[in-house]
């Protein structure tokens, strides 16, 4: 901010009024400086008073916490049991890094969210802060994993004419993530 000062120890009843002039004020800080206190000094520059000499005394500049921090995180498409890893991605206004956690059927790998079931998953962007910002509001996106689709297909068959019809099969294709007509229970 603009650096004020105050000028004290008058005598004889005089106040600021017989000063010229102004004190430079200065400090070390600067818009990049992280929390803290810093001194802000003072020197003579253009001072002077006809009856007075100067002596200078620090002031102090406090660096506060930043007001607060935001996260930024698009909204998650839908997926569906067996789509490839989904790559997540936020910012926090503060420029630190956003940390992730899910829930559901799913799981999370630095930022590669894997889908393991159907059902929801939910994505947490965190971000705690540090020194110079407060922690942000965590952020939850959630998208709907839809059952893969199998299809079930009747096996051709045949019979000879006037016999009774063959025990009818089928077979189940579009099994996902290395399953097998296994997890499969019933019949069609």
């Amino acid at each position: 901010p603009t650096f004020t000062d105050t000028i004290t120890v008058f005598v004889n009843g005089e106040t600021a009024s017989v000063v010229s002039g102004s004190a430079s004020l200065s400090t070390t800080a600067d818009a990049t400086s992280p929390v803290g206190a810093y001194d802000i000094t003072a020197a003579k520059d253009t001072l002077s008073a006809a009856n007075y000499t100067f002596a200078f005394a620090k002031g102090a500049l406090t660096v506060l916490k930043a007001g607060g921090q935001a996260i930024i995180f698009d909204p998650l498409a839908d997926k569906t049991y067996g789509d490839a890893p989904v790559t997540v991605h936020a910012t926090a206004s503060s420029g630190l890094p956003v940390s992730f956690a899910v829930s559901g059927p799913c799981t999370l790998s630095d930022t590669t969210v894997t889908i393991t079931g159907v059902g929801t998953c939910s994505v947490t962007a965190s971000q705690a802060g540090d020194g110079n910002w407060p922690a942000a509001e965590s952020v939850t996106r959630t998208f709907a994993i839809a059952p893969a689709l199998l299809t079930v297909t009747a096996n051709d068959a045949n019979r000879a004419f006037g016999a009774a019809n063959p025990t009818f099969t089928d077979t189940i294709t579009g099994f996902v993530n290395g399953e097998t007509a296994s997890v499969v229970s019933g019949s069609a």
